[in-house]
């Protein structure tokens, strides 16, 4: 049988996770499909000109409920093409711990995205969630 964890405890366990981390997220520019073995040196980090490299995602919100789950959002990670001659294909974001260890990879569902001047900027907004249940 699962291990339940109430929307109270959700809460507090998300919030536990935000404060206990130092997480920063940088796109991808290798046409890869996450999987749960990877590892970050599998991730091309983007090098567009002007490319400013990873960004803290450092402010999260106090968690809240949604829909029967513990919820948190991070403000927009945006990264900006300067107009120089290197363009890049962007397939998602990784984001890493303070040790570069990789804990979470997304693909952009629109993948790829092509950054350049006449498309400069990429961006993403970091939402933790926590799984009301746990099977061991």
């Amino acid at each position: 049988m699962p291990l339940v964890l109430v929307q109270s405890g959700q809460l507090r366990y998300l919030q536990a996770v935000i404060d206990g981390l130092t997480l920063s997220v940088f796109p991808f520019q290798n046409d890869r499909t996450p999987r749960v073995t990877d590892t970050v040196d599998m991730y091309v980090e983007a090098s567009f000109s002007g490319y400013a490299g990873a960004l803290p995602l450092s402010t999260w919100a106090i968690p809240s409920l949604r829909n029967g789950r513990a919820v948190s959002n991070a403000p927009p990670s945006i990264w900006n093409h300067n107009g120089g001659p290197i363009d890049n294909n962007l397939f998602g974001i990784c984001i890493v711990d303070e040790l570069n260890n990789l804990l979470l990879v997304e693909r952009d569902s629109r993948a790829p995205v092509l950054i350049r001047p006449v498309n400069p900027s990429y961006s993403y907004q970091g939402v933790l969630t926590c799984a009301a249940e746990f099977t061991g």
